[in-house]
């Protein structure tokens, strides 16, 4: 396993989540879906264990609320690994 994480871009995320991209980033606004990093320039990516997981939890029938929880913990993990 690598000591980073793997980053996948938006037609894999669209891929394993099939929704439009207006949908994808009306979620990330609301919180339901984890939001993406900068690459530099104008890239962008998502790390692929945070979306699996919430595709999961979509999966199991996981409530609004509990989603929005469940993506503050992945995005509060992943500042805690950056270091801020």
């Amino acid at each position: 396993m690598s000591k980073y994480p793997k980053l996948i871009r938006k037609p894999a995320v669209l891929d394993r989540y099939p929704v439009s991209t207006t949908t994808l980033y009306k979620q990330m606004n609301q919180g339901i879906f984890p939001p993406n990093v900068s690459m530099g320039g104008h890239s962008v990516a998502w790390i692929e264990f945070e979306v699996d997981a919430v595709i999961a939890a979509i999966a199991r029938g996981i409530n609004q609320a509990a989603l929005e929880q469940l993506v503050a913990e992945l995005v509060a993990k992943r500042n805690e690994l950056r270091g801020t």
